[in-house]
């Protein structure tokens, strides 16, 4: 199953995008989690906090096409 991630209100405006951006890879660091992007053919990265779990500033999405919302800690728990 893929998963996708898109910007949301100021982090829009911030160099995020509103397309939706497949994830690539999600890795644990300490408190928080670090999602794999490619934008314009390049890795970049966004640090959510496992507290509020991107909540604020990111939305998420499974399948293609399609997409159904989901929320990160649904991601979690099918990628573990």
């Amino acid at each position: 199953m893929n998963y996708y991630v898109r910007a949301t209100g100021h982090n829009q405006l911030a160099g995020g995008t509103s397309k939706w951006l497949r994830i690539r890879n999600i890795e644990k660091h300490g408190d928080s989690y670090e999602i794999e992007v490619r934008m314009r053919n390049e890795k970049k990265y966004v640090s959510i906090s496992s507290i509020d779990l991107g909540t604020r500033f990111l939305e998420f999405a499974k399948g293609w096409p399609g997409l159904q919302p989901v929320v990160f800690r649904t991601i979690l728990k099918e990628i573990t």
